[in-house]
C-alpha cells in the first residue's frame, strides 16, 4: 500500500485542502466571525493580511483574492460588508488550483456558496464554479485549396 502527501493528516491551524478531502471533498458550516489576520507566508517572509472566516465546526479558513472576489460577486446587491456573513453559511469545495511550490495542479479551497443569516427565504447564493462552456460550432465548409495558400516570409 502506498502511503501519499494526502494520506497524511494534516496539523496545519487553518483549514485546507486535506481537510476537505478527510471530509468527503466539501463541507458547509456556518460564520461564527470574519477578521483581518496577519497570517505568516509559506516562504517564512514577512506576515500579510489575510482575510479569515471563522468556522464552528470546523478549523478557519483563510480566503485568498480569488474565493474573495467569489463571495462578494454571490452577495452582490445584498452587502458589501463581510461582517455581514456572520452567521450565515459556507459551502466550500475542492478544486484544481496552480501548484505555488512548482509546476502542475493541486488540490486547494473553492468557495463554492454563500448564504447569509438574514436570508429569511433559506435560499443561498450557490457559487457556479466552472466557467460555462462555449457553444459547439462547426467548421465552415469551403474549398480545399483556399486552405493550401502559400505563406509570405
Amino acid at each position: 500500500m502506498a502511503l501519499t502527501r494526502n494520506d497524511i493528516p494534516s496539523n496545519s491551524r487553518f483549514l485546507n485542502a486535506q481537510d476537505l478531502k478527510a471530509a468527503g471533498g466539501s463541507i458547509t458550516d456556518t460564520v461564527s466571525h470574519v477578521v483581518l489576520e496577519a497570517i505568516q507566508g509559506r516562504d517564512g517572509g514577512k506576515p500579510r493580511q489575510k482575510v479569515v472566516f471563522y468556522l464552528e465546526n470546523n478549523k478557519p479558513f483563510i480566503a485568498g483574492a480569488d474565493n474573495l472576489t467569489r463571495c462578494f460577486d454571490a452577495l452582490a446587491g445584498q452587502t458589501e460588508d463581510l461582517e455581514d456573513i456572520v452567521g450565515g453559511r459556507l459551502k466550500l469545495g475542492l478544486h484544481k488550483v496552480r501548484n505555488p511550490n512548482g509546476p502542475g495542479l493541486v488540490d486547494g479551497i473553492l468557495l463554492a456558496g454563500v448564504r447569509l443569516a438574514s436570508s429569511g427565504s433559506g435560499s443561498s447564493q450557490t457559487i457556479q464554479s466552472q466557467p460555462e462552456a462555449k457553444p459547439q460550432t462547426r467548421p465552415v465548409q469551403g474549398r480545399r485549396d483556399e486552405l493550401d495558400d502559400e505563406i509570405p516570409f
